[in-house]
């Protein structure tokens, strides 16, 4: 008994560690599709798999004709489909510039699970993990359509800013300590016509940002756009900017405008020298913006009035605009606003002049909205402004409640987070906090709520941690006018040195420039365009093999075991418009055994699906592949998901398990999901909730959630799947890779999982029943529950490894994987089989080009694995070339040695030669000759066996 169980694991071990030549009459798809668009700075092609994978790295690294992608399947995946074949037709867009000829996935072999792409002409790529755990990203760049755009100038050399790092503060202080770096001579403020710009986003790349600009921006084409590098926490940040602006208001407009693409913009201050830098290398001369204001925007004043702000109350709210010859109708306020200032304000729009009916004047924004909350139901539309001295002097004579004409008396704010109550003291204390935690927002409301206070002995600190909180939140022209307030009430002392310094230091040029310049606005046309495309092929598989036992089974054996003929069809029907992306895809084969005169089909994939762009609403109805979310397999139902806000989509999933798992049972599912992200350009995040049913009993219910991260260097997938109805964890992975230099990349894997997944129907594995409701009749619901964990193992996979290119031909690689099965309990029919224990595998990998013939592809593995049960040892190597015009041949060779813990021994030597010809574009022929020898060699009997294997096959891509 003892013997047979392992001599079972050994089977189990050996399918993992040496893939056979007789491929499964019908697998898995693990290929979902590949895509193709054209982008401003080059071409991109996504390859979307049915299952996790993950990218470990790709060669060569020069331009090449031939790509070679390899990844690590993740899961029952890494098995189930070993040795699998597929090849994909891909069609580029209309009128698309990447040179793609086909796509052909690799499931096992020599080399492991990887990408073939094959190109008319040799690319350049990038190939990175795309923003999940089931595709892969390839960038090509320079082959997009070619765009009017300058080369950026050098990047301009200039000191950073003043480090200022904020210490404790005691109360007797009189001031926060800080450290400074020397000084630099502060440069001077800009014109007031060209001062402000506002920043679009900030990432940690330099190409995060500017990729998409020309497209995002194209209707700003009269505005400058570049980008500019600073320091954040000691590491290099780059900002893009657009500009310019004289005024914070007009700056604001055109942030609303590119809020729904930079949802984080804001509007910032600029300094002389960056104005300068920006335009130096500039075709044509800056034009004024042409901003046409809505009513319910922030108007602009004319120059001669906006030359100077109110610096001390410059927020009016602006309750009613009316144009000629009607005049505004105030109507009776609410009690207690007596003390402000109502009165009539000239302007003029598009020639005709105007009125304005105001209420004023407030310290700051937050002041002015709390009483336009009061006031609302009178005003619906009021809005807030900023306003000049000049206007602020002459509302005097055109007042129809004079108020205060110096200030406003600040109450209360009810809205506030905190209650603003006790003392000074108290709120000295929460102030700082808010510093201190980066809720400036929060420091802002406190410390002006000190300041209305009576003189006390926080009265000067607050007004400079005022200033501070202002100059973090982005507000440097207010922060400017705190800071000048405090040197014209505190002119001497400690705190008025450390004020100069950070007010010299909201001048200082401490950026690199880069300009980026736009295209002309795009006229939008209506598109509508249809493609169908897809491919036909068949392959002959044959097999002859002749066994020589030696001892108790002593005898020749010589048959051919196999004969198959394999047909499969893929097609992809396309339709875009204007506001549309739909597509069709089916793909099936059909495989007839000659042998057994026996024919067998599968559907893989069958299914539509449709985006609606302005609105970002998806629907797929068909066959179609788990997608993650909680689904774990191929079903039959529908996928539609909504994006309700910027960073939010919700999705919701109901079908039919398409596997084989209870073919006589009912079973169905749903789940919703909700996609969250990104934050900070490089996170995303997923939640699920998941439940199905078989035959009356739950089969899985189930929680997940899932985070990813993704920059140029790094990259991060999580995943965890609770089972609530059995109380078990079904899945917890990780798995990353990481950049730290410029060329050696290092990648781990560790994965915990049920295999296959926990659910109720896995009661039937290995069982000649094939429903649920069968087995019903012989065990209860708990007995069934009870079977299903009994006879679901768990596996755990830990997996370190890295990637390091010698020369621009020579690429190592290696990793250390351990892994482990547990056993299964004997049930029924069934035997209980053991764990495997810790299998431990090492694996190096060379890989050369142009090495023996010019534009080839060396492959050299060597792998060692041990266990307590097996020792094994693996040569490989792999030399795919072409030859003549349109032939390309691949010769491999494989060793593998295999000493078990009985004595036993298994020695395999297998040699293989590949050929293909591509008959133009459309026409794919393909011979496949393989030899496997086999020595198995125990105390009882000996065993030779050779098999000789031919593979004959074409695709005709349409």
């Amino acid at each position: 008994m003892v013997d047979m169980k392992k001599r079972f694991l050994i089977a189990i071990l050996l399918s993992i560690l040496s893939a056979p030549i007789l491929p499964p009459p019908v697998m898995a798809q693990v290929l979902e599709s590949v895509e193709i668009s054209d982008q401003a700075n080059g071409g991109v092609i996504n390859a979307n798999f049915t299952v996790p994978v993950q990218y470990i790295k790709h060669f060569p690294s020069k331009p090449s004709k031939i790509l070679q992608i390899y990844l690590r399947l993740t899961g029952d995946a890494a098995t189930d489909n070993r040795g699998l074949v597929e090849r994909r037709a891909v069609r580029a867009p209309p009128g698309s510039t990447i040179p793609l000829l086909d796509v052909i996935y690799k499931g096992g072999g020599i080399d492991g699970p990887h990408l073939v792409m094959r190109f008319s002409k040799p690319v350049s790529v990038r190939v990175s993990q795309d923003k999940d755990n089931r595709s892969v990203q390839i960038a090509i760049p320079g082959t997009g359509p070619k765009l009017a755009m300058p080369s950026l100038p050098k990047a301009v050399q200039t000191p950073p800013p003043p480090e200022i790092v904020l210490s404790p503060v005691s109360p007797r202080s009189g001031g926060p300590s800080t450290q400074r770096k020397a000084p630099k001579k502060p440069s001077t403020i800009i014109k007031a016509e060209n001062r402000y710009a506002v920043t679009l986003a900030m990432s940690f790349d330099s190409d995060a940002d500017i990729a998409n600009v020309q497209e995002n921006l194209s209707e700003f084409s009269d505005y400058t756009v570049y980008q500019i590098t600073s320091t954040l926490f000691g590491v290099e940040v780059y900002l893009l900017r657009l500009g310019f602006f004289a005024t914070p208001e007009e700056a604001e407009v055109i942030k609303k405008k590119v809020r729904a693409k930079y949802p984080v913009a804001w509007v910032t201050l600029i300094t002389e020298d960056e104005h300068k830098i920006a335009i130096q290398n500039r075709k044509r001369k800056p034009v004024q913006p042409k901003v046409k204001l809505a009513e319910t925007q922030t108007p602009v004043p004319p120059i001669s009035e906006r030359t100077k702000l109110d610096k001390i109350y410059p927020y009016v709210i602006n309750l009613e605009s009316t144009l000629a010859p009607d005049t505004p109708t105030p109507k009776t306020l609410a009690p207690g606003l007596e003390q402000y200032r109502l009165y009539i304000y000239a302007f003029s729009k598009d020639g005709k002049p105007g009125q304005r009916l105001r209420l004023g004047f407030f310290e700051d924004k937050e002041d002015a909205e709390r009483i336009r909350q009061r006031i609302i139901a009178l005003y619906p539309e009021a809005w807030i402004d900023i306003i000049s001295s000049q206007e602020r002097q002459d509302s005097a004579n055109n007042a129809l409640v004079m108020g205060d004409p110096k200030f406003a008396r600040r109450e209360p704010k009810d809205e506030v987070v905190i209650a603003l109550k006790g003392d000074a003291d108290q709120l000295m204390t929460r102030g700082r906090d808010a510093l201190t935690r980066g809720n400036n927002v929060q420091a802002i409301r406190i410390f002006t709520k000190i300041l209305s206070l009576p003189q006390n002995q926080h009265t000067q600190d607050a007004q400079e941690y005022l200033a501070l909180a202002r100059q973090r939140n982005g507000q440097t022209a207010l922060a400017k006018v705190e800071y000048k307030l405090y040197l014209k009430l505190y002119s001497q002392g400690e705190g008025a040195d450390r004020v100069h310094q950070r007010l010299a230091n909201l001048d200082k040029p401490d950026k690199r420039v880069q300009l980026v310049e736009l295209r002309k606005p795009k006229v939008v046309e209506e598109i509508h365009e249809w493609s169908v495309f897809g491919s036909l092929s068949q392959d002959y598989f044959a097999g002859q093999s002749k066994v020589e036992a030696v001892g108790s089974t002593a005898g020749t054996k010589d048959e051919l075991d196999q004969s198959i003929m394999l047909s499969h069809v893929d097609l992809t029907g396309r339709f875009r418009n204007t506001k549309y992306n739909s597509r069709f895809v089916f793909s099936g084969n059909q495989t007839h055994d000659f042998l057994d005169a026996d024919d067998e089909s599968q559907v893989r994939s069958a299914y539509f699906d449709i985006l609606n762009k302005p609105r970002d609403y998806s629907a797929r109805v068909g066959r179609q592949s788990a997608g993650g979310r909680g689904v774990l397999s191929r079903f039959d139902g529908g996928l539609g998901g909504y994006s309700f806000r910027p960073r939010w989509r919700l999705n919701v999933v109901a079908g039919v398990p398409a596997d084989d798992v209870a073919p006589e049972s009912d079973r169905r599912f749903y789940g919703v999901s909700a996609d969250i992200g990104p934050f900070a350009n490089r996170w995303n995040s997923a939640i699920y909730f998941i439940d199905q049913e078989i035959d009356g009993l739950t089969d899985r219910r189930a929680v997940g959630a899932e985070l990813r991260y993704f920059d140029p260097k790094r990259s991060l997938f999580s995943l965890v799947d609770y089972d609530i109805h059995f109380g078990a964890m079904n899945i917890a992975t990780v798995q990353g890779s990481w950049q730290p230099g410029n060329s050696t990349t290092l990648n781990l894997l560790v994965d915990y999982r049920k295999t296959p997944p926990l659910q109720t129907s896995n009661a039937l594995l290995g069982q000649n029943i094939e429903s649920i409701d069968e087995l019903r009749n012989t065990s209860s619901s708990s007995e069934i529950k009870q079977l299903a964990e009994g006879l679901t193992a768990t596996s755990k996979i830990y997996t370190v490894g890295a990637v390091h290119p010698l020369t621009d031909r020579f690429q190592l690689g290696g990793d250390i994987t351990v892994s482990s099965i547990s056993g299964t309990d004997a049930v029924g029919n069934v035997l209980e089989v053991d764990g495997t224990g810790n299998v431990t595998t090492y694996n190096t990998q060379l890989i050369a080009n142009q090495l023996i013939f010019d534009q080839d592809i060396s492959i050299f593995g060597v792998s060692y694995s041990h266990s307590n049960s097996f020792t094994a040892n693996s040569l490989s190597f792999i030399e795919r070339f072409p030859f003549k015009r349109n032939w390309r041949a691949e010769v491999g060779l494989k060793l593998y040695d295999q000493d078990n813990a009985n004595g036993s021994n298994l020695y395999r030597i297998t040699p293989s030669l590949k050929l293909y010809y591509r008959g133009g574009k459309n026409l794919t022929l393909e011979v496949e000759i393989a030899q496997e020898r086999t020595k198995v060699r125990d105390s009882i009997d000996d065993q030779d066996t050779v098999r000789d294997f031919v593979r004959l096959g074409y695709r005709r891509d349409f």
